[in-house]
């Protein structure tokens, strides 16, 4: 069950539109940006990337574990609103 939701995770994180016209994304964006030259400076590449791969693959598994969450969420709620 685990890889089917994690494979469903991919897909709709595949298949989500990229986000635009949201200046709060966009001054996320930016001081991510600024903060990993300041950081490749002081640490260098590979030592960034290394950090980076595993922050993603720890932030990947927290959003899986989210996902399957919100889905049971929901569940609960149609079957909630289905007896009504």
């Amino acid at each position: 069950m685990t890889d089917f939701l994690t494979d469903l995770y991919n897909y709709v994180c595949e298949h989500t539109p990229k986000i635009h016209n949201d200046p709060k994304y966009e001054q996320s964006l930016q001081a991510y940006m600024e903060i990993e030259t300041e950081v490749k400076e002081k640490i260098g590449d590979e030592l960034l990337s290394k950090y980076q791969l595993a922050e993603a693959e720890v932030t990947h598994r927290w959003g899986v574990a989210v996902f399957a969450h919100t889905l049971r969420l929901g569940r609960s709620f149609l079957l909630e609103v289905l007896k009504a």
